[in-house]
């Protein structure tokens, strides 16, 4: 990836910051000889939080059309199993199409350098996978569909 560099201003003061690398989920900075990881989470509230060295950036996330798309899918929530944790998906366990009872464990957070499994309410088919290994998610944002 070829570097990007961008100028921020912060109380009056600017600062040359350059993005090294980047996925969809976060992205590695180097601010004069330091680099830091910043991690992009997906939150309840309508709005990504950005984590860099413990200070929380908060910006909205979801645009007005993408609001009312997903108020009009009024998808069960019986049918959506999600986080009770925020964290990192460790591991999705499950794959499209899989059928899962009650208890199974269908994915591993990391949270506090601890592994929670995350457990089907009840049984199913695995319809959609909503996010991916890796991924930062925060309490109540959707793993998996279940059909």
């Amino acid at each position: 990836m070829a570097v990007n560099r961008i100028i921020v201003e912060v109380n009056n003061k600017k600062y040359e910051i350059e993005i090294v690398d980047y996925h969809e989920d976060s992205f590695r900075v180097r601010i004069g000889s330091k680099e830091y990881i910043v991690h992009i989470v997906k939150n309840q509230r309508d709005t990504s939080t950005k984590t860099l060295e413990n200070n929380i950036i908060s910006e909205p996330s979801k645009s007005i059309e993408q609001q009312q798309y997903i108020k009009e899918l009024q998808i069960p929530k019986e049918n959506i199993i999600t986080s009770e944790i925020p964290g990192r998906i460790v591991k999705i366990l499950v794959n499209e199409g899989d059928s899962i009872k009650e208890g199974d464990t269908i994915a591993i957070i990391e949270s506090m350098k601890m592994e929670i499994e995350v457990k089907s309410p009840r049984n199913g088919i695995v319809k959609k996978i909503l996010t991916k290994n890796g991924s930062y998610i925060d309490v109540g944002e959707p793993i998996v569909l279940l059909s």
